[in-house]
């Protein structure tokens, strides 16, 4: 969870979020309506309104919470590193694929959220595939590696885009076929893409 809901009206928000999330997995978010979402929450639909305006807010709320979430979790990977950047760099990576990042809820609702963020701009900050702050994180910790690879200067922010490529598309391969995704093979083929780049060893 991104943060603990400090009164009860935090309370309430972290309520219908977890009900909109809920929604989405078991019945989709097509049909994710503020009826399904109340009827999870076990609130009235005033509730809603009360906080949040209307379910496209309430949308936008899930997606920024998932969001946080992610890297609530991540840093908790990071924790005990230190600064040391090859080791930040596969500490990310396990998490990146360990089961509390990736699993079938967060998979759903991120491709759910990602199915309307071209119309969306509120979500799309979110649900993006470009999420700077995961960028700026790979290019410090590259910054601090020697980047250079049979004499040929490597910058920071390309190699941050293509581990964020690549661990994009072993997730789409986890929520295609989650039965017969390996994580341990995954996160191989990112560090062997990172290893072709820099030395990591």
């Amino acid at each position: 969870m991104a943060r603990k809901p400090r009164n009860k009206r935090e309370q309430t928000r972290l309520t219908l979020i977890e009900a909109t999330i809920q929604s989405i997995v078991e019945i989709g978010l097509p049909d994710t309506t503020v009826t399904s979402i109340m009827q999870r929450a076990g609130l009235s639909r005033g509730m809603l309104h009360l906080h949040f305006g209307s379910k496209d807010e309430l949308l936008e709320a899930t997606a920024a919470f998932f969001a946080e979430d992610y890297y609530v979790k991540q840093e908790a990977f990071l924790k005990n590193v230190g600064k040391d950047p090859i080791s930040r760099l596969k500490a990310m990576i396990d998490a990146d694929f360990s089961e509390e990042l990736l699993n079938q809820t967060t998979a759903i609702v991120w491709y759910a959220l990602r199915s309307v963020a071209h119309t969306n701009e509120a979500i799309r900050q979110h649900a993006t595939t470009r999420d700077q702050r995961l960028l700026d994180v790979y290019s410090e910790i590259f910054k601090d590696l020697a980047l250079s690879k049979n004499g040929k200067q490597l910058r920071a922010i390309e190699l941050a885009y293509g581990l964020v490529a690549m661990t994009e598309g072993m997730w789409m391969d986890y929520f295609l076929f989650p039965a017969n995704f390996n994580r341990r093979k995954a996160k191989e083929i990112v560090l062997a893409f990172i290893t072709g780049q820099i030395d990591i060893n």
